[in-house]
């Protein structure tokens, strides 16, 4: 059963596992999180913080689920 995000956590959902390289080389290692594999396969992780959904700058095969996503 799906769990509505937010507000102070949001899902990086990732479709395409090497997509993370290019976000993890310019900031750094995501911290240390629980995660789900989704059917695609790919994932969802689960993070502190509050964003609004969509990819914004984020590369193809990755995007955000934040409050109410």
């Amino acid at each position: 059963m799906p769990t509505p995000t937010g507000p102070d956590w949001f899902v990086l959902d990732v479709d395409d596992q090497p997509a993370l390289a290019k976000p993890e080389a310019k900031y750094g290692a995501l911290p240390a999180t629980v995660g789900v594999i989704t059917p695609r396969p790919g994932l969802h992780l689960y993070l502190l913080g509050e964003v609004t959904n969509g990819r914004g700058g984020l590369p193809a095969g990755l995007d955000v689920r934040g409050a109410g996503g």
